[in-house]
């Protein structure tokens, strides 16, 4: 047994040894998408977008390009956001929600924007805002209370305008200022300003509807694209039609 070893040069060794090495890169990377598409640029946002893929093989290309190549391509001339994996929780939403309109509901000096203390919290988290903490969120309040800006605390974050972008597309409206009917004691009709919530379900309390699962289909209407909507349907109660409704 050691007359073998002896036998065995150093560099004969060395070269076993880098072989392994080799081996167990090309293992690592072969198991890893995102290294993949990060050195062969195949799969990039464009190119996807722009390919014959469609259905869960869409989705799943499209969830695995890095915030990092997402924020390259929002940066370059005349573009646009492309994809936005949310990954956040009806808590989180309430507590963000709440910090906002409590604080305009209560004339605070320091008033609140959700969608601001979102996108720095995506920014902490990579976008995984289900990794949600109060004392973080806490500590950036507080930081604004005391008289910091969004803009001095998020100068170092380098995806900060790619997550407010993204968020404020989808939740722009949901909160703000709205007018509301109401009746006084004589019976009087008036519209009184307030702030809260605005977003509200389509559909009528009570009314059963379910999700048609299409997202991301093909669609070739007009032109070639990949279906982003969430369709929704119910049945009329009197004539049992399917009806379909669109959200975008």
């Amino acid at each position: 047994m050691f007359k073998f070893f002896r036998a065995i040069s150093f560099k004969k060794i060395l070269l076993i040894c880098l072989i392994f090495i080799l081996i167990v890169i090309i293992a690592t990377i072969s198991c890893n998408t995102n290294i993949i598409n990060r050195l062969t640029k195949t799969n990039s946002v464009n190119s996807i977008i722009n390919s014959n893929v469609v259905g869960a093989e869409y989705l799943n290309q499209m969830s695995n390009i890095s915030t990092e190549e997402l924020v390259e391509d929002l940066e370059k001339e005349k573009s646009y956001i492309k994809w936005v994996d949310f990954k956040g929780t009806a808590v989180v939403l309430k507590k963000l929600a709440d910090t906002d309109i409590n604080s305009h509901v209560n004339n605070e000096q320091i008033q609140f924007n959700w969608i601001e203390l979102m996108a720095y919290l995506g920014c902490k988290y990579g976008g995984e805002l289900s990794l949600f903490k109060d004392k973080d969120l806490e500590n950036l309040l507080n930081s604004l209370r005391e008289g910091k800006t969004m803009n001095e605390l998020t100068a170092n974050m380098k995806h900060y305008n790619y997550f407010f972008q993204s968020y404020d597309a989808i939740f722009h409206e949901y909160i703000g200022e709205y007018e509301i009917a109401t009746v006084d004691e004589q019976g009087n009709k008036k519209y009184v300003k307030k702030y809260g919530l605005k977003a509200f379900s389509p559909i009528a309390k009570n009314y059963y509807f379910s999700h048609y699962k299409d997202f991301g289909s093909a669609r070739s209407y007009g032109y070639r694209r990949v279906h982003l909507g969430n369709d929704l349907l119910r049945k009329y109660w009197d004539t049992y039609c399917s009806c379909r409704i669109w959200l975008y």
